[in-house]
């Protein structure tokens, strides 16, 4: 997950979103100007389509930003020493807790079985036969004990 968050940095995700979801109002802005109505029922089915559409356009650019996270932070983990087929992994058990999503044009989010298999064919091409990864270090160890001490029964869960 930590690589799949600092994908989002690396790429620029919020800077982004930030000016798509701008340069969106201010075309919705234009439309709506446009259309100048006098009839008051006319005005507020125009502002809630042009809302609904806006909505619905920033969710799949964040679809977009998410499959690209994801193939970022794969990297992320190759390049540390991770096995990058951890990440796959995580997000099948994702898709099998049983955990409703919510349909795919409302998600902000890609559904976590498309994530698991597109993870899993963008892999493909890593050199990871033979090589070894490991699966935590004496860092991580170590700043989870800590956080035990610090807050017994919250710390986080050790794989």
């Amino acid at each position: 997950m930590l690589s799949h968050e600092l994908a989002h940095n690396y790429g620029h995700h919020q800077a982004r979103a930030f000016i798509k979801n701008y340069q969106a109002q201010l075309l919705a802005s234009a439309i709506l100007g446009a259309i100048n109505s006098q009839n008051a029922a006319v005005q507020i089915l125009s502002s809630l389509g042009a809302n609904v559409g806006l909505m619905l356009f920033s969710r799949a650019y964040s679809r977009f930003e998410e499959k690209e996270a994801d193939h970022y932070g794969a990297h992320l983990m190759f390049n540390a020493g991770y096995s990058p087929l951890d990440a796959s992994s995580f997000f099948l058990k994702m898709s099998q807790s049983g955990k409703k999503e919510p349909p795919k044009f409302l998600s902000t989010h890609p559904p976590s079985l498309d994530r698991a298999n597109y993870v899993m064919d963008y892999l493909e091409s890593f050199p990871t036969e033979g090589r070894e990864f490991r699966s935590d270090s004496e860092e991580f160890r170590k700043i989870s004990a800590r956080l035990k001490q610090a807050r017994p029964g919250h710390a986080l869960p050790i794989p």
